[in-house]
């Protein structure tokens, strides 16, 4: 699980937009999915599923990342899955266990 705030990320943002600001935060290339809108535990969210890649071995390593907006900075929930796309019950039990006070 990976989390951070940031003032550069924007839970309305594309993906165009969204991949260099990840690419900042992880080792990597990153690869991204289309925002899709969702829910972080009782947080509206935009949800960019994706992989990151290693440049020396190849490997890839997927990811489910939640931009959410808050006060005083956006918020970014990510978790990674030990294939190259997470399963829908993992998702699911992830997204409902996020609780943003």
């Amino acid at each position: 699980m990976y989390v951070q705030v940031s003032d550069t990320l924007d839970a309305g943002g594309t993906s165009e937009m969204m991949k260099p600001k990840m690419e900042a935060l992880l080792p990597g290339r990153v690869d991204l999915g289309k925002p899709v809108l969702d829910q972080a535990g009782n947080s509206p969210a935009a949800r960019f599923d994706g992989s990151l890649h290693d440049p020396a071995t190849g490997t890839r390593l997927g990811f489910v990342s939640y931009v959410i907006d808050r006060e005083p900075k956006t918020m970014l929930v990510m978790y990674f899955c030990p294939r190259t796309t997470c399963d829908d019950a993992t998702q699911a039990r992830i997204r409902q266990s996020v609780h943003i006070p």
